[in-house]
């Protein structure tokens, strides 16, 4: 395990928006998350059973999810880094896709892609699930930090279950010690 990376309490609470989902879960479901991150969600939902592939680019992230697999028996989680090839290409559809605090470390093109293969391979009458930053004034136009309305747009015809907005304003290396507005929303595929 590499010291360097500041590890969370791998029982540490999740997401307030992954609680949520949750509760509209059914233990043989199938989730994709984009973004594993340091686990918090991915832990939570697989110690509840449900069956979970995860991709991200960070390799670190990935063989420190594994080992805490190991040991913990969990044997429910599908851990994959994406090649640059195989990047947001999927072959099946899933239950519900999560995307926790990812799409603002893509650029607005990529994100949009993201979004795009998220709805793709949603199953009728299941979730997406995303957690993100809002648009201020601050951040570079590169970057994927949307206002509600964009995002709504791009799930047109797609049903709201859950929206709820957080204020962040501990000091982290996202937020530059400013105050963040951050919001979870809980789409359903009709």
């Amino acid at each position: 395990m590499n010291p360097s990376i500041d590890i969370l309490d791998p029982n540490q609470k999740p997401a307030f928006i992954i609680e949520r989902l949750w509760n509209l879960l059914l233990p043989w479901v199938c989730v994709f998350e984009y973004g594993v991150g340091k686990w918090r969600q991915s832990l939570y939902l697989a110690r509840k059973w449900i069956e979970l592939q995860v991709q991200d680019k960070n390799s670190e992230f990935l063989e420190i999810l594994k080992e805490i697999c190991t040991k913990e028996h969990i044997s429910n989680i599908s851990i994959e880094k994406p090649s640059e090839a195989q990047n947001h290409i999927l072959e099946k559809s899933f239950d519900a896709f999560l995307c926790i605090r990812v799409l603002h470390f893509l650029k607005t093109k990529e994100a949009e892609k993201v979004i795009q293969n998220m709805k793709e391979h949603t199953k009728i009458g299941w979730y997406n699930v995303l957690q993100f930053f809002l648009k201020q004034t601050e951040h570079k136009a590169e970057y994927f930090f949307p206002d509600i309305p964009e995002l709504e747009n791009f799930y047109h015809w797609w049903k709201i279950i859950e929206k709820t907005e957080v204020k962040i304003t501990e000091p982290s290396e996202t937020t530059n010690g400013r105050e963040m507005h951050q919001i979870g929303i809980i789409f359903q595929k009709l």
